[in-house]
């Protein structure tokens, strides 16, 4: 046989003993993981945060603990889209003026009618 070798010197498959470690907690019998428990009986990890006792999700940290991530940039095909509109609108310079925020621009269908009507009398 050339399977890997378990307990005893033999594999799984031939006599070898695999040692499963299960839950302390009487009539359980799932698998332990730390504190010689399963996770339903407090064998998993926890939040790093001192006395939380939710699970981790990511990092170490449960969902309330995580740190909140920096806002993303809009995408460039946006800022594009965004740069376009803005020399549209400034066509002869004193028409119409669009002020740049450090945020994408969102234009719902009303307003982007409006734009249209807006720049098909220029």
């Amino acid at each position: 046989c050339t399977i890997y070798a378990r307990g005893g010197g033999y594999c799984g498959k031939h006599g070898g003993s695999v040692n499963k470690r299960f839950c302390l907690i009487d009539g359980c019998k799932k698998q332990a993981h730390a504190n010689q428990k399963c996770v339903r009986h407090g064998g998993g990890r926890f939040c790093k945060v001192d006395g939380c006792t939710y699970h981790p999700r990511a990092g170490g940290f449960c969902l309330k603990h995580q740190t909140s991530s920096p806002p993303k940039s809009p995408p460039q095909h946006e800022v594009l889209d965004e740069d376009i509109l803005e020399c549209l609108l400034n066509v002869d310079g004193d028409s119409v003026t669009l002020s740049r925020s450090s945020t994408a621009m969102v234009i719902d269908p009303l307003e982007m009618t409006i734009l249209e009507s807006l720049l098909s009398g220029m």
